[in-house]
């Protein structure tokens, strides 16, 4: 094994993917990694006072990060989210860009773009998420597996209401580019086809009313234990249905055992997936009752998704990767 004896500059963090690998980069690779933790610069409001504003925390970060520079000996710096690179500059330190999702995805054309893009494209070696990502992303970039820390999130066994209560977890934010109407439209007709059937959601504002409308039980966001909590409670879970790449949410819960259901785009990945690809609204559903209706097969999928992510997404698996990046960066 390689050791890594570097000094690594992590700037922000998105879904905790930094905070996951941390431990196993730093006791068993013995990398020294220090964070530099920022603001959320961009917002999805495109006003230009707003504007303006990211302009102003842009050029805080660029101060910010020039200083860490200066100051300490760092040997590479990790930035997490694309939309940062324009901000950071690290001269003769090789810089590695982790692109999570919306920071990069669809976005090819006006000023922003352009920049992004160009700074991406300086950097010695650009990080994606999801399969998709690549198509945005320059020529110098990988994908990079979504670490899962299994050894959280894992199976606890459900104790129901009553025997036959039956529980669907839609594990999705409701956003645009999560497929919310398509959401909304599942749980309509879930409630409307088997009204006894619990369906669960984490949800605020305007969108949460609409759910509880159609008969969901909605929870606002809460810590990852209640996140993992929501998870158990359930028998099966429905992720989110616009991307059709699957991320951390549709990953967390097949590493606690539970059936995933979401339209994915197989030509992307290469490999068997134990995600139940669904395409239509009817099949979703359909799909869904007949696995609350056979624990047998609902357990078997299950195990099989478990299997999935310890081995490709476990952070053992993804350390050694991210080892292996910064050592070939070096």
């Amino acid at each position: 094994m390689v050791v890594g004896e570097g000094k690594i500059l992590q700037i922000g963090d998105v879904a905790e993917v930094g905070k996951t690998l941390e431990p196993m980069l730093s006791n068993h690779f013995k990398w020294e990694i220090s964070t530099l933790e920022v603001p959320s610069l961009f917002s999805s409001r495109s006003t230009n006072s707003n504007n303006i504003e990211k302009l102003f925390r842009g050029g805080s970060l660029a101060f910010r990060a020039k200083k860490v520079l200066n100051r300490c000996s760092v040997d590479l710096v990790h930035l997490h989210w694309a939309r940062y690179a324009p901000f950071v500059l690290t001269g003769k330190v090789p810089l590695l860009v982790h692109a999570h999702g919306s920071d990069l995805r669809g976005r090819t054309k006006g000023m922003e773009a352009s920049l992004v893009l160009n700074a991406l494209s300086k950097a010695e070696k650009v990080l994606v998420s999801t399969p998709d990502l690549l198509e945005f992303a320059p020529g110098n970039s990988q994908l990079f597996p979504n670490p899962v820390d299994c050894s959280f999130w894992s199976a606890k066994k459900r104790v129901k209401d009553a025997p036959e209560n039956r529980v669907v977890f839609v594990h999705s934010r409701l956003k645009v580019n999560k497929g919310t109407k398509r959401i909304l439209d599942i749980i309509y007709a879930l409630r409307s086809m088997e009204p006894s059937t619990t369906v669960r959601i984490l949800a605020e504002g305007k969108l949460a009313h609409e759910a509880r409308l159609l008969g969901a039980e909605v929870a606002s966001f809460g810590s990852k234990d209640f996140v993992r909590k929501m998870v158990n409670s359930s028998d099966v879970v429905i992720g989110q249905q616009e991307l059709k790449v699957f991320g951390l949410s549709e990953l967390e819960a097949l590493a606690c055992e539970k059936p995933v259901i979401m339209p994915i785009n197989q030509s992307l990945y290469n490999d068997t997936m134990p995600i139940l690809n669904a395409l239509g609204i009817k099949e979703t559903v359909d799909l869904c009752f007949s696995l609350l209706e056979d624990d047998i097969r609902r357990e078997k999928i299950g195990k099989l998704g478990r299997e999935y992510v310890i081995s490709h997404h476990s952070t053992p698996i993804t350390s050694q990767l991210l080892h292996d990046i910064y050592v070939g960066m070096l």
